[in-house]
């Protein structure tokens, strides 16, 4: 924790005045970094990435981070699980909003575990000449008494 004194940088990490002695000074382990360290792997950044988003080298994150790198690829999952029981608890609480959500995510898992031939499939987009031709191609939905019928009630 930083004393009320000390200089936050742009990211709220506390800013340390250099030391006189030489090199730089060790990095330190805090929650708040494990946390977005966690969090990126939960995204399925690499460990360059979240090197680079916490300041450090990806050697230093090794060395410091090692519990959070050991939970790397099952980052997704666990942080998955975690939301859907927060879900789960505010939908018991009678939350309508979270059980909605809740659902949406659970039928976008089962989805997501069938197999690409039981998916539903996605209609083929057409564009604009291809619709003029599949237009073109079909009948007319008027015959042409009713055209001539519209057209001399609106000369007369």
């Amino acid at each position: 924790m930083a004393d009320g004194n000390s200089v936050l940088d742009l990211f709220g990490d506390p800013v340390e005045e250099c030391a006189r002695g030489r090199g730089r000074p060790e990095h330190k382990w805090t929650l708040r970094n494990s946390n977005k360290v966690l969090l990126l792997f939960a995204a399925r950044r690499s460990k360059a990435d979240a090197a680079a988003a916490i300041g450090v080298s990806v050697r230093t994150l090794e060395k410091h981070y090692f519990r959070e790198l050991s939970h790397r690829h099952t980052a997704a999952l666990r942080f998955e699980a975690e939301q859907l029981d927060r879900l789960n608890e505010q939908a018991k609480a009678g939350n309508v909003g979270a059980e909605k959500e809740l659902r949406k995510m659970l039928e976008r898992s089962v989805l997501e575990q069938l197999p690409k031939s039981m998916k539903p499939a996605k209609p083929e987009k057409v564009g604009k000449k291809q619709q003029r031709k599949i237009d073109a191609a079909e009948p007319p939905k008027s015959s042409w008494g009713e055209l001539l019928e519209g057209s001399a009630a609106g000369s007369a």
